[in-house]
């Protein structure tokens, strides 16, 4: 089910009514669409920062509601306080059936890897992918399977198989995540380890025969 989030139309215009506007609790923002289908709305800023919360993604498909109609929109833009984060400003862009868009996902690693049980050390590279995609195939984040990588292996965007009708906008050659050999230091503090508790285990029995 889409996630809906409520906004209301917006009378407030001009730098002290805006502000005025903040401090009552609301974010000013606009929904925009082709020539002139634009719409001045107001967020409630709680209920805005507990949807951003729940979709993990701020760029991914979602639904706003506006004046009992519901509309496919992306969230274009979030300007935000540089101190604190906390947002100003938010535009959206309508999602027209059969029209691409372009949007920002994030990549989720799924799973533990072969190598890292083997001390290897998982590094995830790339953690967003553009995506260029009409409104029915969106998808709100990629999900990496990594449970057969070894130590060495690496998984790219061409190796990814989405949905031929998902274009991914950067190049497929593009490292997704890898496996790292374990760090000397620590290779040698394990087998230092085994080595400790075998000489162990000979010692206990060698005192058992005694």
């Amino acid at each position: 089910m889409a996630r809906v989030l409520k906004v209301e139309k917006r009378e407030e215009f001009g730098t002290s009514r805006v502000k005025k506007l903040r401090r009552s609790g609301y974010i000013p923002g606009v929904i925009y669409g082709h020539a002139g289908e634009n719409y001045p709305v107001k967020v409630n800023l709680k209920d805005f920062q507990h949807f951003l919360a729940e979709i993990h993604g701020e760029t991914q498909l979602i639904t706003v509601k506006l004046d009992g109609e519901e509309k496919q929109v992306f969230i274009k833009e979030i300007q935000r306080d540089p101190l604190y984060g906390k947002p100003l400003h938010v535009d959206f862009q309508i999602a027209y059936a059969g029209e691409k868009i372009e949007l920002t996902v994030p990549v989720i690693l799924k799973g533990e890897a072969k190598g890292e049980k083997l001390g290897g050390l998982v590094e995830h590279i790339t953690r967003e992918l553009t995506i260029y995609v009409v409104p029915s195939k969106s998808i709100p984040h990629v999900e990496v399977d990594i449970s057969d990588l070894g130590i060495g292996d690496s998984i790219h965007i061409k190796d990814l198989g989405l949905d031929p009708d998902i274009e991914i906008l950067e190049p497929p050659d593009t490292p997704i995540v890898t496996v790292l050999a374990p760090k000397k230091g620590v290779v040698e503090e394990e087998v230092t380890e085994e080595a400790a508790t075998e000489e162990g285990a000979a010692e206990a029995e060698e005192e058992k025969k005694e």
